[in-house]
């Protein structure tokens, strides 16, 4: 979804579980359903069972979902642009064989109208660096059809 002040992007995750063992599959559910979705140890290190998204832009600029966890506004002080946080998400559906859930991310300002790299990361979920361009051109072009609604 495109906004005058940024656009929101949906992520789909799905998982079954095959023939893991019980306690392997309740461990990447954890993963899964985010409950490590910000890692508050004070290690240098980032956790992998962190799931990382964020872009990359054109002019070398870039944000991930780890810079500003939580942020969700240019009020009351905004960080430096662009910010890509988590935004909304939820669990879809799960059983003891597979599990659905959507997270939602923040992107503001709006992306350059010009193609930019959107990047995602999970490596205790079992996905590598992952890159998909995203054309800005059609985000800015949606954004300009945006009607207020209150």
């Amino acid at each position: 979804m495109a906004y005058p002040s940024g656009c929101q992007f949906g992520l789909q995750i799905a998982g079954r579980r095959g023939a893991m063992p019980a306690e392997r599959w309740h461990e990447l559910q954890d993963v899964l359903l985010g409950h490590d979705r910000f890692d508050t140890d004070a290690s240098p290190t980032l956790s992998d069972r962190i799931l990382r998204c964020g872009v990359q832009f054109a002019d070398g600029s870039k944000a991930t979902n780890v810079e500003h966890p939580g942020w969700n506004g240019p009020e009351p002080s905004a960080p430096s642009p662009p910010v890509f946080t988590e935004s909304g998400g939820g669990l879809d559906g799960g059983s003891t064989n597979e599990v659905h859930i959507d997270r939602g991310f923040w992107l503001w300002p709006l992306p350059p109208a010009e193609p930019f790299t959107l990047v995602v990361e999970w490596p205790a979920a079992g996905v590598s660096l992952t890159k998909t361009e995203v054309d800005g051109a059609a985000i800015v072009t949606a954004s300009e059809a945006a009607v207020p609604f209150w």
